[in-house]
C-alpha cells in the first residue's frame, strides 16, 4: 500500500512514524527496544494474544495488573474490544509533532450483539517515553467519535483529558460520560497526543498484520484520516474499547435540605443501597450548577452516601445521584429541589468600652455580632496606634468578645474591628474614639453639670474650671479627668481638691 512519493512527502514535512527498534537504528534506540521487550514479558497475563485477525473479547480479569486507572470508578464487568494483540513496539512522530490520533474504528459487524450497550471505559498501551517523570507526563484526550464512515470518523461523543505520568503501561480511563451505542453505526476510538517530544513513541501496537480499515488508522494534524499501511507500517494500535450493558440498576432517592445561603456547604444523602452479590457501588453528584463530582466511593453494600456543595450564587437548583456498581449505572435520581439565598456580608460589628483612658493603662473593650444566617465569626481590632490583633475566632454569631489594649502616648485614637465570615466576606464597623491622656498632680475648683466613671476614672463637665498649676487656667464648660484617688470633695454640684487631672480635648 506504501508509495514511495507518499514517503517522501511524509519525509518532507517530518510527520513520518518512526518505528523503535528498525534495523539500522542507534545503539540508544535498541536499548529503548530492549526495554520495550522486558515490559512485553511483564504484562502477558494482561492481554491474551489473539488468533487471527478479529475483535478479541476480553474478560473482566484482563485488566488485573498493569493498568493505570483514572479517578472514575472501576469497570469489573466490562467486556473489551480490541483488534491488537501484544504490544511489541511503540510510535512517535519524528522530531515531536503536536497534536496527532491514533484510532480504531468499530462498525456494525463488531457491534451489533452491543446495540444499547455502552462504551465506557477505553484503555491504550502507552509506548515508550524519553521524558522521565517528573518531568511534564505525556498528555492528550480520550476520544470517542460517532456516525463516523470506512474513511473518516464522525462527530465527536465524548472527550477527556488525561496525563501518563510513566510510559510501556497499560493507561485506563473510565469515561465520565458513557456512550450509548446505536450498533448501526460506526464508531472510532482515538488516542490525541497533543504534547509529543523528539524521543518519545507514546503510542503502542502488535505485531500486526493490520486490520484493514478498522485496526490502524492516524491523523498527523492536517485534518487527514490514513491508515499506518500508508506509511509502511502494517500493525494494529493497542487500543481497547470497553462495553457495558443496559443500565439494571434503579436509580437512588436524594435527601437534604431544601433552602440555604451561598457560600455555606450542605451536605445531601441516600438511603442505603443494597447491591447484587453484596458488590461495592459508587456514586455520582450533580449539583444543579454545573458541577458535578467524580465518582465518590467505594461504599459497602447496604450503606447509605452522602456528600456537601457549597454554591455561590442564588438560584434554585436540582441535586441529582446516580449510582454505579461494577461497570453498570443507573439513571440520574429525580432532583432534589433548594433554594438558595444571596448570602451578604456580615453586620457591622458593635463596639463598646470606655472613651477615655490613661497611658499605659490596659483597656477592655467588647465586640458583639449577630447575624440572621447563624454564621461564625472572626473578628480583627485595629487599635489606631499602628498595632492591629490580627484574626481571632471563629467566634458564634451573637457570642461577645472582650480584648483589651494599652496605648503608649496621649492622643486620640479610632479603633475599628473587621468581621469576616467563614466564607471570607468582610464588614467592617463604626470608628470608635478613645482619648489616652497623661494625669498630672493638679489643684481644681469648679462646678459641673455632668459626671461619669469608668474603671478608674472620674469625667466631670464643668460649667466654670479654676485648674492650678498645671494648666494655670480659669475656663468655661471644659471637660476634666481626675483619678478615682483624690483629696478634696465632690458635692451635687461643685467639686474641690487635690487631684491628678488632666483636661479632655475638645471636639476629638
Amino acid at each position: 500500500m506504501q508509495t514511495p512519493s507518499l514517503v517522501r512527502k511524509c519525509l518532507a514535512v517530518g510527520i513520518l512514524l518512526l518505528l523503535i527498534g528498525t534495523t539500522g537504528i542507534s545503539s540508544t534506540t535498541l536499548t529503548r527496544n530492549t526495554h520495550l521487550n522486558q515490559t512485553e514479558e511483564t504484562i502477558q497475563g494482561v492481554v491474551p494474544q489473539p488468533q487471527g485477525h478479529h475483535p478479541v473479547w476480553l474478560n473482566s480479569h484482563s485488566d488485573a495488573q498493569g493498568s493505570r486507572a483514572s479517578s472514575h470508578p472501576p469497570s469489573t464487568d466490562v467486556e473489551w474490544i480490541t483488534y491488537g494483540g501484544y504490544n511489541v513496539n511503540s510510535l512517535g512522530v519524528v522530531g515531536g509533532y503536536e497534536p496527532w490520533e491514533g484510532a480504531i474504528r468499530l462498525t456494525p459487524q463488531e457491534l451489533s450483539p452491543y446495540d444499547g450497550w455502552s462504551i465506557v471505559s477505553v484503555k491504550y498501551f502507552h509506548g515508550y517515553q524519553g521524558m522521565a517523570y517528573p518531568d511534564p507526563p505525556s498528555h492528550g484526550n480520550m476520544k470517542i467519535y460517532g456516525t463516523g464512515s470506512a474513511t473518516d470518523p464522525g462527530v465527536v461523543l465524548d472527550s477527556e483529558p488525561f496525563w501518563t505520568p510513566e510510559g510501556n503501561a497499560w493507561f485506563q480511563f473510565n469515561l465520565s460520560n458513557p456512550v450509548i451505542i446505536n450498533a448501526s453505526q460506526d464508531y472510532w476510538f482515538s488516542v490525541e497526543i497533543l504534547n509529543q517530544t523528539a524521543g518519545d513513541y507514546p503510542l503502542g501496537v502488535d505485531a500486526g498484520p493490520a486490520e484493514d480499515g478498522k485496526g490502524d488508522f492516524c491523523e498527523l494534524g492536517e485534518g487527514n484520516w490514513n491508515e499506518l499501511q500508508m506509511y509502511g507500517l502494517d500493525w494494529n494500535w493497542n487500543h481497547m474499547v470497553g462495553l457495558a450493558p443496559p443500565s439494571t440498576l434503579p436509580p437512588p432517592i436524594v435527601h437534604g435540605p431544601t433552602d440555604g445561603w451561598t457560600h455555606a456547604p450542605y451536605t445531601f444523602w441516600i438511603d442505603p443501597i443494597t447491591t447484587p452479590d453484596e458488590d461495592q457501588f459508587y456514586v455520582k453528584w450533580d449539583w444543579g450548577d454545573g458541577d458535578t463530582s467524580e465518582w465518590l466511593g467505594p461504599y459497602s453494600s447496604g450503606s447509605a452516601a452522602s456528600a456537601s456543595h457549597t454554591w455561590t450564587h442564588a438560584g434554585v437548583f436540582g441535586v441529582r445521584a446516580k449510582l454505579a456498581v461494577g461497570g453498570n449505572e443507573s439513571d440520574w435520581s429525580e432532583p432534589h429541589a433548594i433554594t438558595i439565598e444571596e448570602s451578604g456580608p456580615p453586620l457591622k460589628p458593635l463596639i463598646s468600652g470606655p472613651h477615655v483612658g490613661r497611658v499605659g493603662v490596659a483597656y477592655n473593650f467588647t465586640v458583639s455580632l449577630t447575624d440572621p444566617e447563624g454564621d461564625e465569626f472572626f473578628y480583627k481590632w485595629d487599635w489606631g496606634d499602628g498595632n492591629s490583633s490580627g484574626w481571632l475566632g471563629p467566634f458564634a454569631s451573637g457570642q461577645t468578645v472582650t480584648v483589651s489594649h494599652a496605648w503608649s502616648k496621649t492622643g486620640t485614637y479610632s479603633i475599628l474591628v473587621k468581621a469576616k465570615d467563614p466564607y471570607g466576606v468582610e464588614s467592617i464597623s463604626e470608628p470608635f474614639i478613645i482619648q489616652i491622656v497623661k494625669l498630672k498632680v493638679s489643684f481644681a475648683f469648679g462646678s459641673f453639670n455632668n459626671r461619669s466613671e469608668t474603671d478608674d476614672l472620674i469625667i466631670v463637665h464643668t460649667n466654670v474650671l479654676l485648674l492650678f498649676p498645671s494648666h494655670s487656667l480659669l475656663s468655661l464648660g471644659r471637660t476634666i479627668v481626675v483619678a478615682k484617688q483624690y483629696l478634696g470633695f465632690f458635692d451635687s454640684f461643685l467639686f474641690g481638691g487635690i487631684f491628678q487631672a488632666a483636661l479632655l480635648t475638645e471636639n476629638p
